[in-house]
């Protein structure tokens, strides 16, 4: 299955880590259907990132308290650019932040 987010297709959504790749690529978060809290109740996108290893960035992540704050449940959706470089995968991340807001990651300052 798949979704599309800030104009990419992603793969999933998936509601367990151990579904995505040990691959580069993009990793997008959102919430699972109904489990938006009341503040969050239209949000699509939660949090999106790059990685060299898509499942354990994900799994060791620094922001999950971040995701948690805005949904009961989380998903996982992730896009593989295994031809893509760092800093390829930073613009497209970029590029999803300023077309979909997302509610964590956003630079602080």
């Amino acid at each position: 299955m798949t979704v599309e987010i800030g104009g990419y297709t992603f793969q999933g959504w998936y509601m367990y880590t151990s579904i995505l790749p040990e691959s580069a690529g993009l990793y997008a978060i959102g919430p699972t259907p109904l489990s938006a809290l009341k503040k969050d109740e239209n949000l699509k996108l939660i949090d999106v990132g790059e990685s060299s290893n898509i499942r354990e960035q994900v799994k060791n992540h620094e922001r999950k308290n971040c995701w948690r704050a805005h949904a009961r449940a989380i998903r996982y959706a992730y896009l593989r650019t295994p031809d893509k470089s760092k800093s390829e995968r930073e613009e497209i991340e970029k590029e999803i932040r300023y077309k979909e807001d997302p509610r964590c990651g956003k630079e602080e300052g």
